[in-house]
């Protein structure tokens, strides 16, 4: 029987209840199974962007986050807010949200500040939670926030922002993987080749998890594909690092980034799909503006996991200025910076023969992107190939051991409180 975060378990029931009784959730249904490919935007709440949408027990469930700039002390601060929405469809016509904080705000952060300054900047809050399901398992988000203040110090110390799992619904509470507090996710033994002490501040961003079998593995970096595997503690015990200059020479010279979770696609030839990104820099000052690209890539369903195909460009959507006329298509939030040209993959989930790719459009929308298993298929242009591939690391560390995942489980509480949820009937939007 499937257990939720005790936060979220009376709020889903009701939010379920009220789903299937509004007068659109027969229109939830047809959205449901409305023909791919489609790019819509989602109501998921005012500002809401970067989504991640995965479909569990009935229900789909995506997280999202608000951001909003203020200057305090010749320090621009960015403070974030997370939330989970609930809806009957993937469309979230009808849906349920209530704020993400595993917390309950009972969590400190350090301070940006001392020999580790981050430029004149400064963040505070849970930045972009993305779920992801273990079958057998339940339901899991990571994310990124800054570390705890530990000691006198109100500083941080490296990594200066650092990623952590939670479990957000549990099939099994005597799992070692039953994670009811957050853990953060650390390189461990293999934090000496990542970290140069005295180097720049380091911030650990976009792990992608994905499981296979009864293990959960980490993409830590994309260039050089750089994979963990962990420990229900949260600590990488074992690493495989491959790397394939032939397939990714198109993208030499840029700044190769990870995103949403991997998932396994299966068939006759399975494989792991992924989607890695970078951006080009525009402008500068005021007018400095990002330009984001996106691609889906694929490696071998079995360790070391290497990268053996990449795709087209993904065709996400932004409010991109328009031309000379002086127009405008997009309008900002609470954010001084240009975000028109931003876009940013924060979910990956196959539901059935549909591919969900959950993002955000220029830090202001949250937006579905649902493709066929063909659709993905023809935005591969040259064949999975792994001979260009090499091995540079094919698994230091622990072994897999035999007949399972070892270590313990975490059996603390910590969200106590349910929340009320806001229920409103969401006017859909179309897309490109």
């Amino acid at each position: 029987m499937a257990r939720l975060a005790p936060w979220l378990a009376v709020a889903l029931l009701v939010a379920v209840a009220l789903a299937l009784a509004a007068p659109g959730a027969q229109g939830d249904v047809d959205a449901a199974a409305r023909p791919t490919p489609y790019d819509v935007q989602l109501e998921l709440g005012p500002f809401y962007f970067n989504p991640s949408i995965v479909h569990h027990g009935g229900v789909y469930l995506s997280t999202a986050r608000t951001a909003h700039m203020k200057r305090i002390d010749r320090t621009n601060w960015w403070f974030n807010d997370a939330y989970i929405c609930m809806s009957t469809a993937p469309t979230f016509e009808t849906v349920s949200c209530r704020k993400f904080d595993p917390w309950q705000g009972r969590f400190q952060e350090c301070l940006w500040g001392s020999e580790r300054r981050v430029a004149d900047v400064d963040t505070e809050g849970l930045e972009d939670p993305k779920l992801f399901t273990w079958p057998g398992k339940g339901v899991f988000a990571v994310f990124g926030r800054k570390p705890e203040a530990l000691g006198a110090s109100p500083y941080c110390r490296d990594p200066v922002f650092v990623q952590f799992i939670v479990q957000v619904v549990a099939l099994d509470k005597s799992d070692p993987w039953s994670i009811r507090r957050p853990r953060e996710l650390k390189p461990g033994p293999f934090a000496g080749s990542l970290y140069q002490p005295r180097g720049e501040p380091i911030k650990e961003k976009n792990w992608m998890p994905f499981v296979r079998g009864d293990q959960l593995y980490m993409v830590h970096s994309v260039v050089p594909h750089r994979v963990f595997r962990m420990s229900p503690q949260g600590v990488a015990v074992q690493q495989f690092l491959t790397t394939n200059e032939p397939l990714l020479a198109p993208f030499a010279g840029q700044d190769v980034h990870g995103g949403p979770p991997v998932v396994l696609m299966g068939g006759a030839e399975p494989y792991y799909l992924g989607i890695f990104h970078f951006f080009m820099t525009f402008g500068s000052g005021s007018a400095k503006v990002k330009q984001y690209h996106h691609y889906f890539y694929k490696t071998e369903a079995v360790p070391p996991f290497r990268i053996c195909a990449v795709s087209q460009e993904l065709p996400l959507v932004t409010r991109k200025r328009d031309d000379a006329s002086g127009k405008r298509d997009w309008t900002h939030q609470r954010i001084w910076k240009d975000t028109s040209q931003t876009a940013y993959a924060s979910g990956l989930y196959v539901d059935g023969d549909r591919v969900l790719v959950s993002y955000g459009s220029s830090d202001i929308d949250a937006r579905l992107l649902a493709l066929g298993v063909a659709d993905v298929e023809a935005m591969f242009q040259q064949p999975f190939d792994c001979s260009g591939a090499r091995v540079l690391d094919g698994g230091s560390g622990e072994p897999l051991p035999a007949g399972g995942a070892a270590g313990g489980g975490d059996a603390s509480g910590g969200w106590e409180k349910p929340q009320r949820w806001q229920h409103r009937r969401a006017h859909q939007n179309g897309g490109a």
